[in-house]
């Protein structure tokens, strides 16, 4: 009578322990989700996937850059603070101070640029994520099986040719004509002039920079195409490229922020 009374019991623990880890379950319930989301809205998907590896990026790239002149400063105060027989003619070096940005986020001793993370956060989120959701779908019709082909069209032709320089113009335009210091005017024939000016402005800047950031581009993106457009199902391969788009897009927001 005791083994037929514990046997349901027996049983229920048997099943609960050959039963999956529920968070083992959730997540790969979320996996499926989310790949089913990118692939009934690859533009909307990979648009939040973009904006936030552009987000990420750039504010990465400001932290090193103030991270660097904050280490100088400090080693510039203890210098002088501790070099006791320093007379009165003596030339103190003095400690180079930088003009916060005009839209800043200060957090302790970081001044984050918040015109640059916009700039970066609309060519990643409206540009960039929807144009490769498009890109890679249109790489498979194009050429089919022939994936160098399509490595090399995208490595020779797009990404220099198109993906970069939109980044410095959408970059440009958006610090500059929305986030500039000076008001935008709401006069259509000055606007116009004023965006002429500023993309006349931004190109220049890329002219100087094209090569520099055409060898990252192509530093980041030869051997993760080789690898994306092989093995990686077309629907996920925009978000697969994200992945790297993180490290990409961090290199592209040092070199579109032009120091005056």
């Amino acid at each position: 009578m005791v083994e037929f009374a514990l046997a349901p019991a027996l049983n229920i623990g048997l099943r609960h322990a050959a039963a999956p880890i529920p968070r083992r379950r959730w997540a790969k319930e979320g996996w499926n989700r989310f790949s089913q989301w990118l692939s009934d809205s690859p533009k909307l998907g990979n648009s939040f996937l973009y904006t936030v590896y552009g987000t990420a990026g750039v504010f990465t790239v400001q932290t090193l850059e103030q991270w660097n002149k904050n280490d100088d400063v400090k080693k510039m105060e203890e210098s002088t603070t501790s070099d006791e027989t320093t007379s009165a003619t003596d030339v103190v070096p003095e400690v180079e101070t930088t003009k916060k940005p005009t839209y800043c986020w200060s957090v302790g001793n970081f001044d984050f640029d918040m015109a640059r993370v916009a700039g970066m956060m609309v060519y990643a989120g409206v540009f960039n994520g929807p144009i490769n959701s498009m890109l890679y779908p249109w790489l498979v019709k194009t050429f089919g099986a022939h994936v160098n082909l399509a490595i090399l069209f995208d490595q020779l032709i797009y990404m220099p040719f198109w993906s970069v320089p939109s980044c410095w113009h959408v970059n440009g335009l958006t610090k500059k004509v929305l986030f500039g210091d000076e008001a935008v005017s709401t006069n259509p024939v000055e606007l116009v002039c004023t965006v002429k000016d500023k993309v006349s402005e931004t190109q220049m800047e890329l002219s100087e920079k094209w090569v520099a950031s055409v060898k990252w581009t192509m530093l980041i993106w030869f051997p993760t195409e080789a690898i994306n457009m092989r093995y990686t199902p077309v629907h996920l391969r925009a978000p697969v490229s994200g992945m790297a788009s993180f490290i990409w897009l961090t290199g592209m927001a040092f070199w579109t922020h032009v120091v005056k």
